[in-house]
């Protein structure tokens, strides 16, 4: 059954899964009559997620795995973690197309921003930011673009500047970081490079006046 589909997981577990998520699209165009309701929803649902990691799936990303998930309950645990996997490091790529993180952050939707906020602090992320100034100017353009987006995005990504963007940040040199400001300033709205620059101007104050602090304590 399509709820059987192993995680996302590096190994044996996600070849496995990649060899039912190819089923699931075989079966889907071998049988498009003949399998309905919740089992038709399960493989559309892998489908989607192989198409997610692989090509380019129809527009409408995020409100496909919810309707989805909605069809296939009970969904299994680990095919909802492939699907909401799938669609959140494919938001989290550079390449994104921005009306589908614009949907995604209204949705409001607490699970999958969860998952966002998991796929963003994996080392894969961590390691292209401190290396790619170009990405960490992308995703500081969006962990602050929707500060007002529902409840479950603005901590999220309040919390994802300060604790994964900032120390990415500290580990550049000088010439990266006015790499990142300079890009920010290209490819954000007005004043974008500025509120950058702030930012950043707040973590070097907040870093000297730890250091102060702990200097006057010691003496």
């Amino acid at each position: 059954e399509a709820s059987a589909a192993g995680s996302p997981a590096d190994g044996p577990a996600a070849a496995g899964a990649d060899e039912a998520a190819a089923l699931a699209h075989d079966l889907l165009r071998g049988f498009p009559e003949e399998i309905g309701g919740r089992e038709r929803a399960g493989l559309l649902l892998l489908d989607l997620a192989r198409e997610l990691r692989t090509g380019a799936p129809d527009p409408g990303w995020t409100e496909t795995v919810r309707a989805l998930c909605a069809r296939a309950e009970p969904v299994g645990p680990a095919l909802r973690e492939r699907a909401h996997t799938a669609l959140v490091e494919r938001l989290l790529a550079p390449d994104r197309p921005g009306a589908e993180l614009y949907a995604f952050v209204h949705a409001d939707d607490a699970e999958l921003v969860a998952a966002y906020d998991r796929a963003a602090r994996t080392e894969t992320v961590r390691a292209r930011l401190r290396t790619q100034p170009a990405y960490a100017a992308d995703c500081f353009t969006v962990w602050t673009a929707h500060p007002h987006a529902g409840t479950a995005w603005p901590p999220v990504a309040a919390a994802l500047l300060a604790e994964v963007l900032r120390p990415a940040v500290r580990a550049m040199s000088a010439e990266e970081v006015a790499e990142v400001e300079a890009t920010v300033g290209r490819t954000g709205s007005s004043g974008r490079a500025g509120a950058f620059r702030a930012w950043n101007r707040s973590s070097a104050l907040g870093r000297l006046g730890r250091r102060i602090a702990g200097r006057v304590r010691r003496g």
